[in-house]
C-alpha cells in the first residue's frame, strides 16, 4: 500500500510539472520527488496541514563559477552555467505558491532541508506564466547576489528574465520581464563581472577554485 501511494505522489508531481505553464529544462528524478513529498509533508505540518498544499513545478538550480565568470570574457552566461546538486519546488496552496521548497543532496541522499521564499515563488510563477510554452534554467550567481531564469525554445536561449535581485543589484530595477522583454548577454554580462569582482576583490578566499 505504501509503495502504491508513493508512486502515486511521484505521478502527480511529474503531472503538476508537465502542465506547469513554463516548464523547467530537466525534470526532476523521482528521488528528488520521493525526497520534495516527506519535505513538504515535515515542513507543513502545524500550518494550515499538507492536505491543504501541494508540490507544484520543481527544477534544478544552476550557478557560475566566478573565476570562469571573470576570466572567460569571450563566453556567453548561459555557455557558463553548471548544474548545482540543489532542487526547488514552488509549494502551491489553493493553487496559488506560497513557498519554495528546497532539496539538496546529502551523503548521497537527497533531503528537503527549508521551506520558505514566497516572494520569489510568486515571481518565478508569475514569469512562467509570460512565458507560458517555453522552457527555463534557474541561474543563481551567489557573488552579485543575482538570479535569472534563462528562457530557452528547445536548445537556443531566448534571453534572461531577471529576477528582484538580480535588478536591484545590476540597478535595473525598473525592468518588468513579459513576453517579448528579456535581457541579453550583452546587457548582463559587464554589469554581473563588475558585481564579482567587486566580491571577489573583499573576499580573497573566492579567489581559490575549489
Amino acid at each position: 500500500m505504501k509503495q502504491h501511494l508513493s508512486k502515486m505522489l511521484v505521478l502527480s508531481v511529474f503531472v503538476l510539472f508537465l502542465l506547469s505553464p513554463c516548464l523547467s529544462a530537466q525534470a526532476p528524478s523521482p528521488g528528488v520527488v520521493k525526497a520534495a513529498q516527506q519535505g513538504l509533508k515535515d515542513f507543513c505540518e502545524g500550518t494550515s496541514g499538507p492536505g491543504n498544499m501541494n508540490l507544484g513545478l520543481g527544477f534544478q538550480m544552476h550557478t557560475v563559477s566566478p573565476l570562469a565568470l571573470v576570466k572567460n570574457t569571450e563566453l556567453t552566461l548561459q555557455a557558463l552555467v553548471l548544474p548545482m546538486d540543489m532542487w526547488r519546488f514552488l509549494v502551491l496552496e489553493n493553487e496559488k505558491p506560497i513557498g519554495l521548497l528546497t532539496v539538496v543532496k546529502v551523503d548521497q541522499q537527497w533531503k528537503a532541508v527549508s521551506f520558505g521564499g514566497a516572494d520569489l515563488a510568486m515571481e518565478i510563477e508569475t514569469i512562467g506564466k509570460n512565458w507560458s510554452g517555453y522552457t527555463f534554467r534557474f541561474i543563481r550567481v551567489y557573488q552579485a547576489t543575482s538570479d535569472f531564469m534563462e528562457i530557452m525554445s528547445g536548445r537556443d536561449t531566448l534571453g534572461f528574465a531577471p529576477l528582484k535581485s538580480a535588478r536591484i543589484s545590476l540597478g535595473i530595477d525598473s525592468f518588468e520581464a513579459g513576453p517579448g522583454r528579456l535581457l541579453y548577454n550583452s546587457e548582463i554580462l559587464e554589469p554581473l563581472r563588475g558585481m564579482v569582482l567587486k566580491t571577489l576583490s573583499s573576499q580573497p578566499e573566492l579567489n581559490k577554485e575549489k
